[in-house]
């Protein structure tokens, strides 16, 4: 009988220092413990009810011993073994509000956070009515300008036409119309900027750096940039840098609500430069037929139909 139990019993250290190599592989830490004094007070509490003399035969008891390892293998994997980090929004009130400044409008917003926004005109933007436990999101069609509120627990996070802009704590202007390259301009601080579908395009800028992102090709350009030019508009400064006129009519159509047509469509290539402050959308036109040598007609209907001479 003492050549069976002193058989069994080593096989079952076999099995146990078997198990916990195992262990050891995976790279299963125990933080806490000693992990051989561990291993050591198993094999005594195991030979100490082995000594209560319950007769069994030798392939129950060592398949009940088989169990029992198994079973702390599994116990200790599950305990002590590293957890995958997930970023998860936390369950939030869900209900969203929606900002729209008309075309031939702006709009000054307070976030939940304090953080503050001016809103261009022909934008739209929409935030949680209370902002989740991870992040500070929001989405944003158009233009907007954000002074966001320091908080390095919770990065502000602004979505955009495919890109993603994450920031701490600074202020920064996004130009995001639809069909047209989203544009990140940043006055304070740091920011990070990526395509949603390919983070690993990720670029970080600082201030009087900028971000030109084309959603068709999925590229991401960093450059420097005249911050002035890109944060007029807040101003009222309607600014045409060498664009064509197609791109000054775009602008034109939000900054007045009208719509701008061509009769000859090439004119939408011809290249002008200009900036107006305050100025009435007539006094505009009389410039472009001035400089640029065009003649311009007015209807009642907010069009404006751009006739070459």
């Amino acid at each position: 009988m003492d050549k069976k139990k002193n058989r069994n019993r080593k096989l079952l250290e076999k099995l146990l220092d078997r198990e916990w190599e195992k262990l050891n592989k995976e790279r299963i830490y125990l933080p806490t413990l000693n992990s051989e004094e561990l291993k050591q007070k198993i094999k005594r509490k195991i030979e100490s009810k082995k000594t209560k003399q319950f007769y069994i035969g030798k392939s129950l008891r060592i398949a009940a011993s088989i169990i029992v390892i198994s079973s702390l293998s599994t116990f200790l994997y599950y305990i002590y073994s590293p957890k995958p980090v997930t970023e998860v929004q936390a369950p939030i009130n869900e209900q969203i509000v929606e900002i729209y400044a008309r075309p031939g409008t702006r709009k000054k917003i307070v976030l939940p956070d304090g953080t503050r926004v001016h809103l261009n005109n022909a934008s739209t933007l929409r935030f949680p009515k209370e902002f989740g436990k991870v992040s500070r999101l929001v989405e944003l069609d158009g233009e907007a300008f954000f002074d966001v509120k320091r908080d390095i627990n919770y990065p502000f996070v602004v979505n955009s036409n495919g890109l993603s802009t994450r920031v701490l704590g600074t202020s920064f202007n996004i130009c995001s119309y639809p069909g047209e390259n989203t544009v990140v301009t940043v006055e304070t601080g740091k920011v990070s900027v990526k395509p949603t579908e390919f983070p690993q395009k990720q670029v970080f800028l600082t201030p009087g750096k900028q971000a030109i992102y084309d959603a068709n090709n999925d590229t991401v350009a960093r450059r420097n940039a005249d911050i002035t030019e890109y944060l007029a508009w807040r101003y009222r400064i309607l600014n045409f840098n060498n664009i064509t006129l197609g791109e000054a009519a775009k602008k034109m159509e939000r900054w007045y609500n009208v719509k701008i047509l061509f009769e000859d469509e090439k004119l939408k290539n011809d290249i002008i430069q200009g900036s107006y402050k305050n100025e009435r959308l007539e006094n505009v036109l009389k410039s472009f037929e001035f400089i640029h040598k065009l003649k311009v007609q007015m209807k009642e209907n907010n069009e404006v139909i751009v006739i070459s001479n």
